[in-house]
């Protein structure tokens, strides 16, 4: 296989920082999946794996991002966190309905202030702390198999940039690019999201036939977004990143579900 030092830039390392009770995370949350039976036989492989990023790819530092918009806002932390993350506004802009400039505007309206865009995009990328290496080289895994893989994230314009300048290569792994901005709809959409990437990803098997939805394992750190996964079909793995430990269990858990095990090695 491929060196992963081929496919990501060399200028972001595994943080030791990221591995620390600061910022570690369970490591494998819940799984839910969906078996079919044949005459009384379990019959299920998986032919897609579809990969949220923030929290799965890349690990983030929610809290501090928010005391960060806070702090430029001027305004309660937990007022600043809801709008930054609850409200209409922020959802349109998750779908790629507004851009960066017309969601700071509403921003600026709600909190009374003059924020740059430039401070903005500053203070919302301090989120991104780095790449989990690890689960990148599982992806490759998957990839190499012939296993289609999908990102399925619901990333706002000015992450993407910050994605793409950090680690050019990283969403380029994907066969199957499921950024909420650019299909213009997102994960809490059900089931309008899922129907659009599983559309790309039947389209990207080119006539192997159509991948049914239990033939799709979908790995996620949010709890709401697999539960509406496993509504759609789904198998649905809560997942989050904490260390090479936790790419060990998840690995267990996809030959669970049906990614047949010699994939792995």
């Amino acid at each position: 296989m491929r060196r992963l030092g081929q496919i990501l830039q060399n200028n972001s390392r595994f943080s030791k920082q990221c591995l620390s009770s600061r910022y570690s995370l369970p490591l494998l949350l819940a799984v839910t999946h969906v078996v079919v039976r044949t005459g009384g036989t379990e019959m299920r492989i998986i032919k897609s794996v579809w990969f949220d990023v923030g929290g799965v790819l890349i690990l983030l530092r929610h809290a501090q991002c928010m005391a960060r918009m806070a702090e430029i806002f001027d305004s309660d932390a937990e007022d600043v966190r809801l709008f930054l993350t609850e409200s209409p506004e922020f959802k349109d802009f998750e779908r790629g309905h507004t851009k960066s400039e017309q969601f700071l505007a509403c921003c600026n309206k709600e909190f009374g202030t003059r924020v740059s865009i430039s401070l903005f995009r500053d203070a919302l990328n301090s989120m991104l702390v780095d790449v989990a290496k690890p689960m990148c080289e599982l992806l490759v895994q998957l990839r190499d198999a012939g296993i289609i893989v999908a990102s399925v994230t619901n990333v706002n314009e000015i992450h993407r940039g910050k994605i793409e300048e950090r680690w050019p290569k990283l969403l380029k792994l994907f066969h199957v690019d499921g950024a909420s901005h650019l299909l213009r709809v997102r994960k809490g959409d059900h089931p309008d999201y899922f129907e659009t990437v599983h559309h790309r990803v039947n389209k990207q098997a080119n006539g192997t036939g159509p991948i049914r939805p239990e033939e799709i394992a979908f790995i996620d750190d949010g709890k709401s977004n697999c539960e509406l996964a496993t509504q759609y079909g789904l198998n649905a793995i809560h997942f989050a990143y904490s260390g090479p430990e936790s790419v060990t269990l998840l690995k267990q858990e996809l030959i669970r579900v049906g990614v047949p095990p010699e994939v792995f090695g």
